[in-house]
């Protein structure tokens, strides 16, 4: 024979709802904390593969080069060159637009300009100097 219900029943179990519901909209909140945690941590983990990467182009000074190919090419008379180098010609060009819209580069100044920062930018740079002598009279 099936147990009747009673009042003292419904109140445990509209107790027991009222506990799962809470419990509920607490995980829920923790796991939307928790995306935003991840994607957060995802993002500035691409961006500092990006960053290494970059470095890495920069210290094989693979950059540099790519702007010396691209300026000789430039300076070059068009036909000088066999059938295949001038097939490349364009090649430097291209592959500088794909790195600076891919990686967000943008040219900053040219090779021997000047330029001055406070002591706190310098951080975000490597520079090689050759200090001044100073001359005391």
């Amino acid at each position: 024979m099936p147990r009747k219900v009673v009042a003292s029943d419904v109140r445990r179990i509209d107790a027991c709802l009222k506990r799962l519901r809470q419990a509920y909209r607490v995980a829920t909140a923790r796991s939307e904390d928790l995306l935003a945690v991840a994607n957060t941590l995802g993002e500035v983990a691409v961006q500092k593969y990006t960053d290494s990467l970059i470095c890495d182009l920069c210290e094989k000074q693979f950059l540099r080069d790519l702007l010396d190919l691209r300026n000789e090419l430039a300076n070059t008379p068009a036909g000088s060159l066999s059938l295949r180098l001038e097939a490349l010609r364009l090649l430097p060009d291209a592959l500088i637009q794909w790195l600076e819209e891919r990686f967000g580069l943008a040219p900053f100044g040219e090779v021997g300009d000047k330029f001055e920062m406070t002591v706190s930018e310098l951080v975000n740079y490597k520079y090689e100097f050759i200090p001044l002598m100073i001359q005391m009279h």
